[in-house]
Parts: C-alpha cells; sequence; structure tokens
C-alpha cells in the first residue's frame, strides 16, 4: 500500500522518491480502518483518471463513501489524521537533521580545531613528532572538503524532503478545501 500512498500523493513521480516514500510509509503504517480520506483520495484520482471533472469526482467518491458509513465530517477528521502523520514525520526528520548536522559538521569541525591545538603543541616537541604533525595537517585539510560535503547532502537531502512534505501536505488541503467546496 505504501507504493499506491507514493503513487497517490505524486502521480507524476516528480517528488524525491526517498522522502516521498518515507511518507507514504508513514501515512500507510498509521493507515485507519474503514473508509477515510486515504481511500477516498484513491477513489477520487481513479474518476479524476476516467477524465470526471473536479467537482463531479469529489462528489461521486463521496456518495460512494458514503454508503459505507463515511460523513463528511469523518471525512475531514481523517484528513487531518494524516496531516499529523506528516507533521511527526517532519519533526522527527528535522530532529534527524540536526543529529546528522551535529555528527557530521559540527563533531568534524571540533575536530579540525582540537588537531589544530595538538599541531601547535606537537612543534615545541622533540623531532621525533615531526611525523605526527605532517599526519594532523593531512586530516586537518580533508577535514573542510568532507564539512562541505556533508553539509551540502544534508541540505540536499532537507530540500528534498521539505518539497515532498510540502507536496503532501499542499494535496491534503487542496482536497480539504475541495471537499468543504462541493459537500
Amino acid at each position: 500500500m505504501q507504493q499506491a500512498i507514493h503513487e497517490l500523493f505524486d502521480p507524476e513521480g516528480q517528488l524525491d522518491e526517498r522522502s516521498a516514500q518515507s511518507l507514504a510509509g508513514a501515512l500507510s503504517s498509521n493507515s485507519l480502518q474503514g473508509f477515510d480520506y486515504l481511500k477516498f483520495k484513491q477513489s477520487y484520482r481513479q474518476l479524476l483518471t476516467m477524465g470526471m471533472a473536479e467537482d463531479l469526482a469529489v462528489r461521486s467518491a463521496f456518495t460512494t463513501a458514503a454508503t459505507m458509513g463515511l460523513t463528511k465530517e469523518k471525512l475531514l477528521q481523517t484528513a487531518e489524521h494524516y496531516q499529523n502523520v506528516l507533521q511527526r514525520e517532519e519533526k522527527q526528520f528535522d530532529a534527524a537533521l540536526k543529529k546528522q548536522l551535529h555528527q557530521k559538521v559540527d563533531a568534524r569541525r571540533d575536530e579540525r580545531e582540537f588537531l589544530e591545538a595538538k599541531i601547535s603543541e606537537y612543534e615545541k616537541k622533540i623531532e621525533d613528532l615531526q611525523k605526527q604533525i605532517v599526519e594532523f595537517r593531512n586530516q586537518m585539510e580533508n577535514a573542510e572538503s568532507e564539512i562541505a560535503e556533508s553539509k551540502e547532502k544534508i541540505e540536499q537531502t532537507k530540500e528534498r524532503f521539505t518539497n515532498a512534505y510540502q507536496h503532501f501536505n499542499d494535496s491534503i488541503v487542496h482536497d480539504v478545501e475541495l471537499i468543504k467546496k462541493y459537500l
């Protein structure tokens, strides 16, 4: 169902695959029993692919769902449930992102500063420490490029996730507006 949810929100496949799959997985693992917003959206999207007008597709999908006990209030409540799931995913992503920034950027920067201090200390010591000083200088030179690479990768991941999140959320908001408008 995770792939179906992914395609339900991103039928053209324009979002970052990993981010969209992650969000779809969260929605799938938090899916509700019975006919809810996701099943409504699936029906609605199928009607649209058959060439049905948007307002007619919303009404028709809802009419079908109403025969299974779905009310407008329940439809809106379940849409809100899925928005809350997405928001929890965003918070978890932000926490993981901060952790990655700390581990891959701050920690490396701290290591670089530590190495600079060691170099200064070892330069004052006897000649047999010269080999260690050269090694630390090499590590310092590599640290800057690793920091830049790590930070860029993390920022790209954040941008792709934010794009996918915004797309999912905008889709729900749009659907809620349709529901409110046509039902």
